[in-house]
């Protein structure tokens, strides 16, 4: 049995869709990404600190995108570990790493 998305879903696949990044995550993973709302979570910081999805969920180690992905991660604590590292493509181990540590932007982010 299949869940119907919403409005508000489709609409954020239809953002990233031509990703390919998002269509491997979308076939290993889908309920974690759309149904939990790490897609909203992703693009609010994305758009906050302007950058792109794959930056986010790159390699690099940059200042600004361990902030973005510290950010990511406290906004999406509600949800598994498991879930937000693998929407990160890292280990559970890192997102807890990143919620030990405070948020930097979380207010300004939530409040766009």
């Amino acid at each position: 049995m299949s869940e119907q998305l919403n409005d508000d879903e489709i609409k954020l696949l239809k953002l990233f869709i031509n990703k390919p990044i998002i269509m491997r995550m979308l076939v290993d993973y889908p309920r974690a990404i759309i149904k939990d709302g790490l897609f909203d979570q992703a693009y609010k910081v994305c758009k906050f600190y302007g950058i792109d999805l794959e930056l986010l969920i790159g390699k690099k180690r940059d200042r600004y995108l361990v902030q973005a992905r510290r950010d990511f991660c406290h906004l999406t604590k509600k949800n598994t570990k498991k879930s937000v590292g693998r929407f990160l493509q890292r280990d559970h181990t890192m997102v807890i790493h990143y919620l030990k540590d405070q948020p930097h932007n979380i207010d300004k982010i939530n409040g766009e």
